[in-house]
């Protein structure tokens, strides 16, 4: 929590990492059914939504119950580290409340990039840059990427064919913010590889090298664009590391496959709050919070992640 325990050291022994990767296996097992179709959710939706939030309850158990009376805070900023980086913590359930009620949340790849993030100035000329590209397997991308447009600031809008690495280091390099709406690839065999699915081609870890985006947030709008492996010194290799390498001072992605409509209703609705609330962080929360009293099951509203700074 911000400003608070800054004299103080404290370390609290948590669970065995067997025990969560366990809970965390079991807990992406039944967040994948939802590619099972709506006739499979339809008949198994209460027995989906009750294993679901068992697992989200065992981890609350084991990470978060042993800390909780040491954050009083309003705020949390989560450093994970190995199989932790995949579980959505705004989900974890103490009884029927879920962290996401108490708290705002943000990520970080580490400590020392959390402070680069927050130490190093956005330089950008308060324009914004929206990027989609739709096809027939996310057909709502078009319009979210036009809802996008009419609620960030100066934005200049590029959709389909047009949408290129170019394109993105021409108009990103001086933009505040960043919208991607496309597909992601995640390359777990080799990560340098994963990439983004471009109008002609993609965009790579290896294009991300070469450019200089110096936004105060991207938003990476696709299947799974926070996935990513961790190497040696729990350092992250993926797309949501490439744009905080590029500059970004906060990246925001999904942690699995979302659908398209549910992912523009979320986005809709954390770029309408974000232009009345500075805090990135209280606008995922706050739209988080809408989306779920649409739809109780954390696959809904739960996927997506704030990495860097939140404020």
């Amino acid at each position: 929590a911000r400003d608070h325990l800054q004299n103080e050291r404290y370390v609290e022994a948590l669970a065995s990492a067997r025990r969560v990767e366990s809970a965390a296996t079991l807990l992406r097992f039944q967040l994948s059914k939802f590619r099972l179709g709506e006739e499979y959710r339809r008949v198994f939706a209460d027995s989906m939504l009750a294993a679901t939030e068992a697992h989200l309850r065992e981890l609350y158990d084991l990470l978060v119950r042993p800390l909780r009376a040491n954050l009083p805070g309003d705020h949390l900023v989560v450093v994970p580290h190995g199989d932790l980086h995949h579980i959505p913590f705004a989900a974890l359930l103490d009884g029927e409340r879920a962290l996401i009620d108490d708290y705002t949340i943000s990520h970080a790849p580490s400590a020392s990039t959390f402070r680069e993030c927050v130490v190093n100035s956005a330089d950008h000329d308060g324009t914004s840059l929206v990027l989609g590209v739709p096809d027939e397997a996310a057909p709502f991308i078009e319009a979210e990427c036009r809802e996008a447009g009419r609620l960030l600031p100066d934005a200049t809008l590029i959709i389909g064919d047009k949408v290129t690495a170019g394109a993105l280091r021409k108009h990103g390099s001086r933009a505040r913010y960043i919208h991607i709406a496309t597909h992601g690839d995640f390359r777990g065999d080799n990560p340098m590889f994963s990439s983004l699915k471009l109008g002609k081609s993609r965009l790579t870890l290896l294009d991300l090298a070469g450019m200089n985006l110096s936004a105060e947030m991207v938003s990476l709008s696709g299947c799974s664009t926070g996935m990513n492996v961790v190497v040696g010194g729990d350092e992250l290799v993926g797309l949501l590391r490439g744009f905080l390498s590029a500059g970004a001072r906060s990246v925001l992605v999904s942690l699995w496959e979302v659908s398209d409509r549910t992912t523009a209703e979320f986005m809709g609705r954390f770029y309408r709050s974000l232009s009345t609330e500075a805090d990135k962080a209280r606008a995922v929360r706050k739209a988080m919070l809408e989306l779920r009293r649409d739809n109780r099951h954390p696959y809904f509203w739960a996927a997506f992640a704030l990495t860097g700074k939140y404020y």
